[in-house]
């Protein structure tokens, strides 16, 4: 009896550890998710850094990156920031005094690359306070 018991042990340990190495279906599906895209909106440089409480010779770093961010999620489309006004990118290369500005191409020319526009959004949120609140809400068409 004992003898039986322990072969059957044995076979089901034996299957056991085989069905882990086989992925379940659920495992296979990640679950939908909300998506992140990431746009490049201009560039920023600045001859003096000190505003943020680093000290111009702590590091040569003088350009900052502005991104633009697309979220899909389930409740809607979200524009986060809209980066640099779109006129800036009229002039070609850098432009400006102290704080310099650069967009080589607007978010609007870079959204058909994941198949929207302009008027693809259902929220948009502005984190901070600056020229593109005057410049960007005319090219947006939210719908309500």
């Amino acid at each position: 009896m004992a003898r039986h018991i322990l072969v059957l042990l044995c076979v089901i340990v034996a299957a056991v550890g085989c069905r882990a190495d086989v992925p379940s279906e659920t495992a296979a599906t990640p679950p939908p998710g909300p998506k992140l895209y990431v746009f490049d909106c201009g560039m920023l440089r600045f001859d003096s850094i000190e505003a943020f409480s680093v000290s111009d010779d702590e590091t040569d770093i003088r350009d900052f990156a502005v991104p633009c961010y697309v979220v899909e999620h389930e409740k809607g489309r979200l524009l986060w920031d809209g980066g640099l006004p779109s006129k800036t990118a009229d002039v070609d290369g850098w432009q400006g005094e102290g704080m310099l500005s650069r967009l080589d191409k607007t978010l609007a020319e870079q959204l058909p690359e994941i198949g929207l526009d302009m008027s693809s959004f259902d929220f948009t949120a502005f984190p901070t306070c600056t020229s593109i609140m005057s410049a960007l809400p005319t090219s947006l068409k939210v719908q309500r």
